[in-house]
């Protein structure tokens, strides 16, 4: 079986990192956090793209915790039980 990487909706990126879907979107537009458009044309990231670039965002642009950043690893463990059901 194939091993595909967690992902993360905008709405659970924001969520996660205390800001607006807007910011996430303008985060992904500028290339500063990678996103890849499904044919619906839904942005979703990788979790673990997501867990670096709020490290390194730090706790001042993007509110990024050491409480979220567990809570977005939480967040790819439940989507990756999710699916293996």
């Amino acid at each position: 079986m194939t091993d595909y990487p967690q992902v993360m909706t905008v709405i659970e990126v924001a969520r996660e990192a205390g800001v607006t879907p807007g910011a996430v979107r303008g985060w992904a537009d500028a290339g500063k956090l990678p996103a890849m458009i499904t044919r619906t044309g839904t942005r979703i990231f990788v979790a673990s793209d997501v867990l670096a670039f709020l490290g390194t965002r730090g706790q001042d642009a993007a509110g990024a915790t050491a409480r979220r950043r567990a809570a977005v690893r939480k967040a790819a463990r439940t989507n990756a039980a999710a699916k293996s059901i």
